[in-house]
Parts: C-alpha cells; structure tokens; sequence
C-alpha cells in the first residue's frame, strides 16, 4: 500500500512558512520601529532650519524606574559618540537642547540608560535629527523646447540634509489642451 504524503508535506511546507513570516515580522518590526522596553524620545525624527532652537526630551517609562530602580540622573544623550550636555527634568526624564542648530547638529541622537548586567549602556530611544536650509535655488537651469510642445529641462539641486522636492510647472498662453 502507498501511502500518500504529499497532504503531509504540504502542512509541514506551510508551517515552516508560516513560522518563517512570522520571525521576519518580528524582525523587521524590531529594527523599523525600535520599540524600547527602557522608554521613548519625544521624536523619531525631526527636520529643523539653521538657526532654529534644538529640544530632545528622553523619558524612561515608570515601570522601569521602578523595576530597576533607575533613574533619570543615569540617562545619556550622545550624539556621534560624543556624551552631550543635557538638563534633568524630573526623575524619569532629561532634555537636551541647545538655541543655535547648525548642520553639525545632524545626526542620530542616541538616549542611553547604563542597565544592570550589561557592559555598556543600552538604547532607550534613537532620533535623526536633519538642520539644514529651506527650499534653496536650483543652478545651472537650462530648457530645450521643440516646437512648444515637448520641453526637457535640467538643473543641479543644492545639497541640503532637510530633503527636498523640486517639480517643474508650465503652461502656454492661449494654447488649448
């Protein structure tokens, strides 16, 4: 008698896929939305113009100050490895800020909290923070247009870390469409 498997495979097939989606769910999950067990920043990401002021806020959630008897005056700011001067709030939060932004201010702003059991201090929040200009003009603008009905232009973009969208817009006067 031959026994039929392949009703067998077919469930092992969809198991082992079904196990596999859902490891790459938690995966990806965990690296996209960085959710910390220690606490959040205000931000995940901010865009800000030179000039403008700077306010980061750290704050570490109450049941792990009271779990691990943790407390804001531990919290690091640091920014390219650099420890960043920073204010304490009250016993859960600290805040870095600073009046002045400057394209030296981009970056990843890590918050850090030292946990027992581990060497180095852990991530309770990571914000990208991009200074840069508003909308600056284009150069080297230049259009070629065949009979007014095609038109090709190109122009070199500035570089600016706030990313920004140019669109070209046009119309002919009294020509029907």
């Amino acid at each position: 008698m031959i026994k039929d498997t392949s009703a067998l495979v077919d469930k092992r097939c969809l198991i082992s896929l079904v196990f596999l989606l859902c490891c790459l769910k938690l995966t990806f999950g965990f690296w996209t939305q960085m959710e910390s067990v220690y606490g959040n920043t205000t931000s995940e990401y901010m865009e800000i113009e030179v000039g403008s002021p700077i306010k980061l806020r750290c704050t570490l959630y109450k049941d792990f100050v009271a779990k691990c008897n943790t407390t804001s005056d531990q919290l690091i700011f640091r920014l390219r490895q650099q420890n960043l001067t920073h204010t304490i709030i009250d016993e859960y939060s600290i805040e870095y800020e600073t009046n002045n932004a400057t394209l030296q201010d981009n970056g990843y702003y890590q918050c850090l909290v030292p946990v027992r059991g581990y060497r180095e201090p852990q991530l309770v929040s990571l914000a990208e923070i991009r200074v840069g200009y508003p909308p600056l003009n284009v150069t080297n603008f230049t259009c070629i247009s065949e009979d007014f009905t095609q038109l090709n232009c190109s122009w070199n973009v500035p570089e600016n870390a706030v990313p920004t969208t140019y669109q070209l817009y046009y119309y002919l006067v009294g020509y029907e469409w």
